[in-house]
């Protein structure tokens, strides 16, 4: 019966050794390999259109009816945002919390002596 000798053995393994090694990097790099290179936005992350509208006073926002509902107007007189909300309109408020008062500030230089009263 033929044996295979040593030097066969190691030679088959060097073989499947190789193969298997480059089968390991094709694989590893086929991501990179794609024919198509998808720039879709994501849905998730998309920004959707708000609908803020404008106003320059209180008395310029529309009636607030079923055209106008859920609508969101900025108005410049007040800086104010205000909504359409089962037939009124209603402030947003916008504004958070107070924060914690500051640590004082270092003292500002002396100014100039004032002109004798």
């Amino acid at each position: 019966m033929g044996g295979l000798d040593s030097e066969s053995i190691m030679n088959s393994h060097k073989i499947v050794t190789i193969a298997f090694s480059i089968g390991m990097m094709l694989t590893a790099m086929s991501g990179c390999l794609s024919a198509t290179d998808s720039q879709e936005p994501n849905p998730a992350t998309e920004l959707q259109d708000w609908n803020v509208y404008h106003a320059a006073s209180l008395s310029e926002l529309p009636m607030c009816d079923g055209v106008h509902e859920g609508r969101l107007y900025y108005v410049s007189g007040t800086s104010s945002f205000h909504a359409c909300d089962t037939g009124q309109w209603v402030e947003i408020d916008i504004t958070g919390p107070a924060g914690p008062q500051g640590e004082a500030g270092p003292q500002g230089e002396a100014g100039p002596q004032g002109e004798a009263g």
